[in-house]
């Protein structure tokens, strides 16, 4: 299995070996399977909290490795990489992940439009696969696999969170070794454009994204996993703010002083949002 890995370029010299974290993985999906199919023997309530466990682990996992190879898929195109999959993978957390390039070269060079386009690519695509898996989420196929909905259900939330990680949180970031820090700052940095030029369009496209989310499909979810009871409905509800709010929302903490800011906004919107969409609420039962 290593040498192949090795031989597709996800195997390099310097970068963190995946082969541990693809097998774990692998084993996460397998349990995942069989608790679905009823190969393990456990009560429904903890069933249904290792599924959710499993399937958000998942959902977030493939999609930080999508975002990570877009960054260096392009940046191989461009002739910058080894590999499309030369990454820097970190442990089975994938929270040390980064996509191991060297911006600050190439734009020593001059090429500050190819800096900036393989610095938003991951961000375009994040939001590209948050609207198809909306789009996904409403066919009847999808619902009758409920295995195959759940999974795409966190995994559009996870591209949503993705995007928003990057706006409007990290959008107004701050110079490091003669860099503006993330993606963001790569890309304006590039083109040499205002932060608000993205800050405006993003934050209006989390915000409508967000709308959507907690507005039709949570609702769907109750509907779907046959979700009746309404402590149950809390907790997913719950769920959801706090992994979009706080788990993405975070990520902008020590960026910078306005960054910091709309990280304690996010984290502030899980209680209003919470309140607000609460299924006990008239109307929301449902």
């Amino acid at each position: 299995m290593v040498i192949v890995f090795r031989k597709i370029g996800i195997v390099q010299r310097g970068v963190d070996n995946p082969v541990p974290l693809t097998l774990f993985l692998c084993a996460f999906l397998g349990v995942f399977i069989a608790l679905q199919r009823g190969g393990i023997i456990v009560d429904k309530i903890a069933r249904v909290s290792i599924t959710t466990i499993i399937t958000i682990f998942l959902a977030h996992h493939l999609s930080m490795l999508l975002h990570e190879w877009t960054h260096s898929t392009i940046a191989w195109i461009y002739g910058y990489k080894a590999s499309p999959f030369d990454i820097y993978y970190g442990d089975w957390t994938l929270l040390s992940a980064w996509e191991l390039i060297d911006y600050k070269s190439i734009l020593a060079e001059g090429k500050g439009k190819i800096v900036s386009i393989i610095a938003i690519s991951p961000i375009i695509l994040g939001g590209i696969l948050y609207l198809l898996g909306v789009m996904l989420l409403s066919k009847r196929q999808i619902k009758n696999n409920k295995i195959l909905w759940y999974f795409l259900f966190w995994f559009t939330l996870s591209n949503l969170g993705q995007v928003l990680d990057y706006i409007p949180i990290r959008t107004f970031t701050a110079y490091h070794d003669g860099l503006l820090r993330g993606d963001i700052g790569h890309f304006i940095q590039g083109l040499n454009l205002s932060p608000w030029i993205v800050f405006i369009p993003g934050t209006l496209f989390v915000v409508m994204g967000v709308w959507e989310v907690l507005k039709f499909e949570v609702s769907r979810a109750y509907v779907v996993m046959g979700v009746s009871d309404l402590r149950t409905r809390k907790r997913l509800l719950f769920l959801v703010l706090a992994y979009l709010f706080f788990w993405y929302g975070s990520s902008g903490f020590h960026v910078s002083f306005i960054s910091d800011v709309f990280s304690c906004i996010s984290i502030l919107a899980v209680p209003v949002l919470f309140y607000y969409y609460n299924p006990a609420r008239e109307g929301l039962e449902k």
